[in-house]
């Protein structure tokens, strides 16, 4: 039911005209989710992303470009925090990468956070996560098992949250730019359902 009403206040939001007045890119952790989507699935500003990485690409064009891009460099606003954290886990929590967890160092830093303390809580956060993913390795992961991370991800996302007041603020700043998607795009309910646990 959640996700019904959210999905009617995107729909809301982007018949209303209302997508014009958004927070400044600079400023993406300060979107709401239905804002993010109503950009992200824009048809424009999607034909735009591709038209942008094609040009970028160093082998030149591709033969059959994805249909979907999101480059965090340019367009951070345009992920779902349930992304965000997601490549956190999967980035940062390698075991031995210390060398990977300094380059955050500069941005942890400037939040005032402790570099040990802070992996240290995101490692506790995202425990149950982790253990699963070292349990059932990517490929040919049940639904089951893929749910269950989903819930893992988004208990991991609100006990950080809890602790960091600025945790969305710092996904935005320090994640996002990292991150490229690329491939066919989900539907708005799909990404809702995502973002809320798979609940």
């Amino acid at each position: 039911m959640r996700v019904g009403f959210a999905l009617l206040a995107l729909l809301a939001l982007v018949a209303s005209g209302q997508e014009k007045s958004l927070p400044k890119a600079t400023e993406a952790w300060k979107w709401t989710i239905e804002q993010r989507l109503a950009a992200r699935l824009d048809p424009a500003g999607m034909a735009e992303r591709r038209r942008v990485a094609a040009l970028n690409n160093s082998d030149g064009p591709p033969a059959n470009p994805a249909p979907f891009v999101i480059e965090g460099s340019k367009n951070p606003e345009l992920f779902l925090p349930h992304e965000l954290m997601s490549f956190l886990i999967t980035d940062v929590m390698l075991p031995g990468d210390d060398r990977h967890r300094a380059t955050y160092d500069p941005v942890l830093a400037d939040f005032h956070w402790e570099p040990s303390t802070f992996w240290n809580d995101v490692r506790s956060a995202a425990a149950d996560n982790l253990r699963l993913e070292d349990q059932v390795p990517g490929r040919g992961r049940s639904k089951l098992v893929s749910e269950q991370l989903c819930g893992f991800r988004a208990a991991a996302l609100a006990e950080m949250r809890e602790k960091y007041p600025r945790f969305d603020e710092f996904l935005y700043v320090a994640v996002a730019p990292r991150g490229t998607v690329s491939g066919e795009e989900s539907s708005a309910q799909w990404l809702l359902w995502l973002e809320g646990g798979c609940k």
